[in-house]
């Protein structure tokens, strides 16, 4: 007040703020907004993004106001990895006689430069992946577990391992081009790829014996987990 000698004369009223305004009932979740067809890597980026927010106002929604809140997400992502989201086609299924082309994870084949994914597009797609599956997780073990259950919380897990280990090994493209490799790559990709420090040094792959001795015989309630079962056990056959 010493800085300013007539700033006590300055007028003061009190105005009311208005009526208290309470929080709604329920945050809007839209689940119809996830897409029917997924074409290409950067609309699968698109959805699962989108499929990572509705899980995450499930989570915070509160129980209070969704009831069913870990059965929704586990249906979501149920239908984004057996039905909505195409897996990668491994090597073995890429070579003769089934040539398979797989226009999403591998455009230009296992070894080719990916035409739309960049170092950074690379790591935010595995971080999205890690949290999707922590939804996931997170989810199954609020609900009670059963045999028709087991069946898929087993096959889910395969087909994000399976979308993860792709785009750890995606050879990615520089910024500002589609065809030019990226001048560095991510020091993991090198390693599970086969580039190690020594010369000897070998691939690295995820072993699917546990997988296949465990949804061998397993009781499935749905025709999609196994058509997912199988493209797993596919990509990592190679």
């Amino acid at each position: 007040w010493g800085l300013y000698p007539m700033f006590d004369r300055l007028l003061r009223e009190q105005k009311s703020p208005g009526t208290k305004v309470g929080i709604p009932l329920l945050v809007p979740i839209d689940l119809l907004a996830m897409p029917e067809k997924i074409d290409d890597f950067e609309a699968a980026f698109e959805m699962l993004r989108l499929c990572e927010e509705l899980c995450s106002k499930l989570t915070f929604v509160g129980a209070e106001r969704c009831k069913f809140g870990p059965f929704l997400k586990v249906a979501l992502l149920q239908n984004v990895f057996t039905e909505l989201l195409p897996l990668p086609v491994g090597p073995v299924a890429e070579g003769p006689p089934i040539c398979l082309v797989d226009p999403i994870w591998a455009p230009n084949g296992c070894s080719g430069v990916h035409p739309l994914m960049t170092r950074s597009a690379q790591l935010e797609m595995l971080l999205l992946l890690r949290r999707l599956c922590e939804h996931f997780v997170a989810a199954v073990t609020s609900i009670k577990a059963s045999q028709g259950f087991d069946a898929v919380k087993i096959v889910v897990l395969g087909a994000i391992a399976a979308c993860a280990d792709r785009v750890a090994r995606t050879r990615v493209r520089r910024a500002g081009s589609s065809t030019e490799t990226a001048p560095r790559q991510s020091e993991f990709s090198d390693l599970i790829n086969g580039y190690g420090p020594t010369e000897d040094w070998r691939p690295l792959a995820i072993d699917p014996a546990t997988f296949l001795k465990q949804s061998e015989t397993i009781e499935v309630t749905a025709p999609e987990l196994n058509i997912a079962r199988t493209a797993v056990v596919s990509y990592f056959s190679g």
